[in-house]
């Protein structure tokens, strides 16, 4: 019999010489695993679509960064990774409302949505500039971010932001390429007496955008302007000057300085100093320009047959290449009136022209096409490629009516200048012309569109036009539309 220890001892080398594990099937080891990644990617598709939720919750300021519908089940869920919450707000890079709102959700949050909202700056006071350069000594890499600036004035605000500004963040701000300065005052006791040697420091501005400001002087304006080398675009929106001095003299030495592309004015004609035209006509601002849009305003005649804006025009002469321009009905003109010289508007000066847009309020209900087809045949540049004419018409809100309006919105049948203007626009010197368009601009197309109405506008402001002009038609560059509005902005 063997004894007690010796059977201990042989089931021990027994259990040592067994392998220390058995091979699991590799078909099993597969399907488990697969079945453990599906389990989990489920989950993490669950906790994503809830994040997502969470997340447009905050955005719209409808939750709370603590809470979601989930947490009373899952208090402990994971949260989603830096790089979505980042890719969201970048998708709200031009929304301030929204990244300000950003901001406050986390630390997270904060960069991201900092890096985004500090592209544009607004400033309202001396106060803000400060505040602004502050920040900039704090945050260097803040600097590399402001691309667009906008100085707000304000009754019984402090009205040297501009001058502050200019002083205090000269050169911190390298890749700022708009400026805008909106209603305000410039008062020269408010500015700094070096103010015009401070502003060559932006050398980056390639937009100035002025909208209600009020200057004592064009020459004052006119120095502004030339003090920014880097300016290539001007928009103008109702300015004012307490006195219309200007002599044309002063600005000679800066024709070689100012290099203006593009020039945007929309004004009260009626308060539109005769110096301001002296001033943009100078050689040193409109020997190189490209680009001129004059909206609804700018376009009254000196004399009853005569337009202000004729002398841009000839000024730009040869640079120009595109013109938005405005047309104000003032009646009916005589055929012999308008064609004597400097009486009537005149591309003819205008000869490297590719862009013609021209727009007709809808003031009196029914349009002058003698005196747009004065202006067409005005053209001789032989490198014009689009025509637009825009039509705005704000009127009828029945079928019925619409359809006699539109009918007789243009008294077409009264003339027969459309047959010149077909034969003259399809000749071989305007071989580059691929766009000849009629747009009808309707001020409410939702309503219009609810009544059917806009249907039958366009079907009927296609059957008036196309006809008239059969070669246009021909060469398959004529159209006729109706559009929304807000499409002469397309320009």
């Amino acid at each position: 019999m063997v004894s007690e220890s010796r059977c201990n001892e042989m089931r021990w080398i027994h259990i040592l010489q067994e392998p220390a594990w058995k091979p699991i099937p590799v078909t099993l080891l597969h399907s488990n695993v697969m079945e453990s990644i599906k389990r989990k990617l489920a989950r993490l598709a669950d906790r994503t679509k809830i994040n997502s939720q969470r997340l447009v919750r905050i955005v719209n300021g409808k939750g709370k960064t603590g809470y979601t519908a989930s947490s009373d089940v899952e208090p402990t869920m994971p949260q989603l990774p830096i790089e979505v919450w980042e890719n969201v707000i970048d998708h709200l890079w031009d929304d301030d409302r929204a990244l300000r709102r950003c901001i406050l959700v986390c630390r997270t949050w904060y960069p991201p949505s900092r890096f985004h909202l500090y592209t544009r700056i607004t400033i309202r006071s001396v106060k803000d500039v400060k505040a602004y350069a502050k920040m900039l000594k704090q945050t260097p890499e803040l600097s590399e971010r402001a691309h667009d600036m906008t100085i707000v004035g304000d009754w019984g605000t402090d009205r040297s932001a501009l001058s502050t500004a200019a002083i205090l963040l000269a050169r911190k701000l390298p890749r700022l390429e708009q400026l805008h300065i909106e209603y305000s005052d410039w008062n020269p006791w408010t500015m700094h007496s070096d103010i015009f040697l401070l502003l060559p420091a932006f050398s980056s501005i390639s937009c100035l955008d002025l909208r209600d400001v009020t200057f004592p002087s064009i020459t004052v304006f006119g120095h502004l302007v030339c003090a920014l080398p880097g300016l290539v675009e001007l928009k103008c929106f109702d300015l004012k000057f307490t006195h219309d001095y200007f002599h044309h003299d002063t600005f000679g030495p800066y024709h070689n300085r100012v290099n203006i592309r593009s020039l945007s004015l929309k004004e009260d004609y009626h308060e539109t100093p005769e110096k301001l035209t002296d001033f943009l006509a100078h050689p040193c601002f409109s020997s190189r320009l490209q680009r001129l849009i004059i909206d609804d305003l700018f376009h009254v005649a000196e004399s009853q047959h005569q337009w202000k804006c004729q002398r841009l025009l000839n000024a730009a002469s040869s640079s120009l290449s595109e013109l938005r321009l405005s047309l104000v009905y003032f009646g009916q003109l005589a055929h012999s009136e308008v064609s004597t010289a400097d009486s009537a508007l005149s591309f003819t000066h205008n000869t490297s022209l590719q862009s013609l847009w021209l727009a007709f309020p809808d003031q009196l209900g029914v349009f002058d096409l003698d005196t747009l087809y004065q202006v067409l045949l005005s053209i001789t540049s032989g490198q014009l490629e689009e025509i637009v004419i825009l039509f705005k018409w704000s009127h009828s809100t029945q079928i019925n009516e619409a359809n006699w309006e539109v009918k007789n919105l243009l008294k077409i049948y009264e003339s027969v200048r459309h047959k010149e203007i077909d034969n003259y626009l399809s000749s071989a010197s305007f071989s580059t012309l691929s766009k000849v368009e009629f747009a009808l601009e309707c001020c409410d197309t939702t309503r219009l569109s609810h009544s059917g109405v806009d249907t039958v506008a366009e079907e009927q402001w296609k059957q008036q036009l196309l006809p008239l002009f059969p070669r246009l038609t021909e060469r398959g560059i004529l159209s006729a539309t109706m559009r929304e509005p807000g499409y002469g902005d397309n320009f």
